[in-house]
């Protein structure tokens, strides 16, 4: 069993994955719609994970996940659908992350150190409670995809502007700060908006 390399666990009732944490080969990890509230103690022994999809479940905080710098070959991360409220500072430490997947959880903020994940091609924040973009995601040179809908956002920060998006989800927040007609205007109008504002053009 140490020699497995992808374990896929989904739907199963599942309230406790401690033993897996003994499977150090694991590279896809999916223990997706169980009921798990807490990630083992031991979660970091799995240093070669690539895929690790936990959506679905009841997880609150990512002590256990700690140190994140464990994962040095981690490339997909789903955490959507649990109740997290936070996210650890140490999350920047997730080098080789490109597709980061946390919508439907309780956030109100996020850690500035998200942009330092500077190979994350896709964010998902949909379904949240952010109020406001830490504008240091506008270092992440390669993300295409940044979704933030259904939030409590009021405004952008004027730094997503450099970012080379091709998807940018923006509906259903209030965004007071952006004038009500480039709002209606969609996305692409709220985009070139920020950059005009950060040129002092707006």
């Amino acid at each position: 069993m140490k020699s497995l390399t992808e374990l896929i666990v989904n739907h199963n009732h599942l309230s406790a994955i401690d033993s897996l944490t003994a499977l150090p080969n694991l590279r896809v990890l999916n223990v997706a719609s169980n009921d798990i509230s807490i990630l083992p103690p031991g979660i970091t022994n799995l240093v070669m994970l690539k895929d690790f999809d936990c959506n679905g479940n009841t997880i609150k905080d990512l002590t256990n996940f700690i140190p994140c710098s464990s994962f040095t070959a981690l490339q997909q991360l789903n955490l959507s659908g649990n109740e997290l409220q936070t996210l650890p500072t140490e999350i920047g430490t997730l080098a080789t992350l490109e597709k980061f997947l946390v919508h439907e959880n309780e956030l109100k903020s996020l850690p500035t150190e998200i942009g330092l994940l500077s190979n994350l091609m896709e964010v998902c924040l949909d379904e949240n409670q952010l109020q406001e973009l830490p504008a240091e995601m506008g270092n992440m040179a390669k993300l295409e995809v940044l979704n933030v809908n259904q939030n409590d956002l009021f405004d952008l920060p004027n730094a997503i502007y450099r970012l080379p998006l091709r998807m940018f989800g923006i509906d259903d927040n209030p965004l007071d700060d952006i004038p009500l007609d480039i709002v209606e205007g969609g996305s692409q109008q709220v985009f070139d908006f920020l950059g005009q504002r950060a040129n002092g053009q707006a």
